[in-house]
């Protein structure tokens, strides 16, 4: 006998203990108790001690009197009233109470075949390590089919694909000690799925589970108010498991281009690409009978869905391909057994190879509901639709992947985890790069995660240290459903200190739809800079579409600026308590001993050559100052941007620098004026460089701009400020070298006392309550 059923098993031994849990379920409750009772019965003709532990969580007044009255009920049964309102923490509660050396878990309103607990309890005693359900679950009422309970022994799944899915089944049977040592978890606030965890767990602690052969379980699936249903629409997760930090990654060294390795920053490190993953993803494909059956084109059509439509488009996919299976088995009449994989070279010692029984038929399945129905008529076959076969399809794609992803970083204790959609050269990036590289300094454990499935040149930047993880080319092809579900699963795995979300679709995404999970084991937190505009003047961009939906759910919001904040304040109701303005950091704020203002005849133009850059209006200014020089640097991102920027190659008046390594790669000594032309934006980091180059700018009055450049610092005109009004702009910091040298100072100043290392330090730690 184990050391722990001895130290917890109560007095008066049986065999095995029936545990039922009772909430609302009425009358319904009575024939499930006949059904358990005829359990019993069979069980104790064949030699066993059976006790029956009855829970009522929280019951009704009709549920109660049912179960109280019902004859199969004995005088030494167990009657326990709760009030959990939790069907797990309801049977942790049956389990501390029963006696039985074996313990048969069991739902109030559903029924089972008579031979169920015997043949378990048999089962189990026979080998130790063995967790056993029913081989056949039939569910009624809402659907009529018939389900054959995974089972590891014949490779209907892998331990992979507990990830994403439960191929195993409610009702179980397993000893007393186990359910001592891994009891079920709390569910609700983001969690559910029980027996799903409760699965996991114990497979992690080294237990098989199996089916008994020919044994059924009928499975009420309720028309309304079923907890599966409910937990299902509320995006519910399985709590973090130890199974999970057991999967073996499929290829250990494709690790290496997923996960960034403390490298010195002379070594080239190559960006992950789509290609790199392509064996491993074709490998799980192989593996998976969804891919198999459903066509690359469908797969395509899918893919192409806007993302509120994938997953209904998925789910009927793999319906069909259920209901296709289904088909194809009636039509042959048969199972066909998988080919199971055995190693020679691995002595089966421990344990005896599998019986291999005969699988049961679908008549074999027609005739237990006609017996099944004597105890409930409406579950005979005469008066429901033809019985079809669900079948378990295993695709554990994302559990290969979360392993490969997860692995490099397992055991780690991370402080901060920013998501970020890449890392390429832009003000957003630069900022992130700040937040990780401080805190890396600070003696904080630092991960950053990719969601995009684009290259990250600027990784690089990154100090020793600080982890990066790929995520989006890793799951590139993969839906958009599973990369958030593949996201929350590594987080609630890691659970670290802080996840700071810095303009990544998905990472957003994923904290909206998984936000009372992740909460209970981390806090989050966002960054919003500005809002984008359409051409004709609208919001557009993550602000309107994430914002609202962020605010309840956030510990606190980064941004660079203060205008901002209280424009959306007005706008949304957002409480300006939430946010935190973080000021971007400027190492290198020179005196004006050390880098005299600029005195030369050109304007520099600097930045991404894009929409929301305005390069019509840069156009336009060039064409109206002819005797100005302009030096333009940046490179065109899109076709229409290619074309507007070959129309700055015929004007004689302009040089085209192209894409520059940094501020200090420009020619800022032959220019007296920065020129900075935008749509929108938060607070740009070019600004602060420019300032510390010593170069007076122009710029917009749009986003965060004003809180950097005023009338004290440069020059500001109008957000919707025309060409006319920039050359005025220009000529006047042109005849006033002055005001110019004095502005510049002024903006230095700022910088020294603002943007200096110390002060971005500060308030990251205060950000994060460091």
């Amino acid at each position: 006998m184990n050391e722990t059923t001895k130290q917890t098993r109560p007095q008066n031994r049986y065999d095995v203990s029936c545990l039922v849990t009772f909430h609302s379920e009425g009358y319904l409750a009575h024939r499930t108790l006949t059904s358990i009772g005829m359990c019993r019965d069979y069980a104790e003709k064949r030699g066993l001690h059976v006790e029956l532990v009855l829970v009522l969580d929280n019951a009704d007044a009709v549920t109660e009197a049912v179960v109280a009255g019902h004859f199969a009920v004995r005088k030494d049964d167990q009657i326990l009233r709760v009030h959990e309102r939790s069907a797990p923490m309801s049977r942790n509660k049956g389990i501390q109470a029963a006696k039985g050396e074996f313990i048969s878990i069991h739902d109030g309103d559903d029924y089972y075949s008579e031979n169920l607990v015997y043949e378990g309890v048999a089962q189990c005693k026979a080998q130790p390590r063995l967790i056993t359900h029913a081989e056949i679950n039939i569910g009624f009422e809402s659907e009529y089919y018939m389900y054959r309970v995974g089972n590891i022994r014949h490779g209907d799944y892998t331990k992979y694909d507990l990830l994403t899915q439960n191929p195993l089944s409610v009702q179980t049977i397993a000893p007393r000690h186990v359910f001592i040592q891994i009891p079920y978890q709390p569910t609700g606030n983001g969690f559910g799925y029980e027996d799903w965890h409760w699965n996991a767990e114990t497979i992690a602690a080294g237990f098989e589970h199996v089916t008994v052969p020919h044994t059924f379980m009928f499975y009420r699936r309720k028309r309304q108010g079923s907890v599966l249903a409910r937990e299902s629409a509320s995006k519910s997760l399985i709590r973090p498991s130890r199974l999970f930090d057991q999967l073996e990654s499929p290829m250990h060294e494709l690790s290496s281009s997923i996960l960034r390795d403390n490298l010195s920053e002379n070594t080239s490190r190559k960006p992950v690409v789509s290609a790199d993953l392509a064996d491993v993803v074709k490998t799980a494909r192989r593996k998976s009978r969804l891919y198999a059956f459903l066509k690359p084109p469908a797969k395509k059509l899918i893919s192409k869905l806007p993302d509120d439509l994938q997953p209904p488009a998925k789910a009927f996919a793999w319906s069909f391909l259920a209901l296709a299976r289904s088909v194809r088995e009636h039509v042959r009449n048969k199972r066909p057994t998988p080919a199971v994989q055995t190693s020679p070279a691995v002595p089966q010692t421990e344990k005896p190879a599998p019986e291999i029984f005969p699988t049961v038929s679908m008549a074999e399945c027609v005739a237990a509901l006609k017996r099944i129905s004597r105890l409930d008529s409406s579950l005979h076959p005469d008066v429901n639709p033809p019985l079809y076969e669900y079948r378990f399809v295993s695709d554990d794609r994302l559990g290969r992947l979360f392993a490969l992803l997860y692995n490099p970083i397992k055991g780690q204790r991370y402080d901060a985890v920013y998501l970020v959609p890449w890392l390429v050269p832009g003000g957003a990036d630069l900022m992130t790069i700040n937040f990780a590289n401080t805190l890396a300094g600070q003696g904080k454990k630092v991960l950053v995660i990719s969601t995009l499935p684009c290259p990250s040149p600027w990784r690089n930047q990154l100090a020793e240290g600080v982890d990066f993880v790929d995520l989006g080319n890793a799951a590139d092809g993969f839906f958009n459903e599973d990369k958030k579900l593949l996201l929350a699963r590594i987080l609630l795995q890691l659970q670290p200190k802080a996840v700071h979300c810095m303009l990544s679709q998905l990472g957003y995404e994923t904290f909206i739809d998984y936000a009372a999970a992740l909460r209970q084991y981390m806090k989050l937190y966002a960054a919003f800079y500005c809002d984008e505009k359409r051409k004709d003047g609208s919001d557009a961009g993550y602000v309107p579409l994430f914002l609202m939906a962020i605010l309840p759910i956030v510990s606190g919001i980064s941004t660079d600026n203060t205008v901002m904040p209280r424009l959306w304040h007005r706008k949304y109701g957002a409480p300006l308590a939430l946010f935190s303005t973080v000021y971007g950091r400027m190492d290198f704020a020179p005196s004006d001993g050390e880098n005299p203002f600029c005195s030369g005849k050109s304007v520099l133009w600097a930045g991404r050559f894009c929409q929301q850059k305005r390069p019509e209006l840069l156009l336009e200014i060039v064409k109206k100052m002819p005797e100005t020089h302009f030096f333009v640097y940046g490179e065109p991102y899109a076709e229409e941007d290619r074309h507007l920027y070959s129309s700055f190659k015929s004007l004689p008046n302009v040089t085209l620098g192209g894409k520059y390594s940094g501020f200090v790669s420009l020619p800022v000594k032959e220019c007296f004026c920065f020129l900075y032309t935008s749509a929108y934006d938060g607070l740009p980091n070019v600004l602060l460089e420019a300032a510390a180059a010593g170069l007076p700018t122009i710029a917009p009055d749009i986003g965060g701009i004003s809180d950097f450049i005023n009338d004290q610092t440069g020059w500001l005109v109008g957000q919707d400020a025309s060409a006319d009004d920039y050359a005025r702009a220009m000529e006047e910091m042109r005849s006033a070298p002055e005001l110019r040298r004095t502005k510049v100072l002024a903006a230095q100043n700022l910088l020294h006392v603002r943007h200096n290392e110390t002060a971005f330090k500060n308030s990251i730690l205060k950000f994060y309550g460091f």
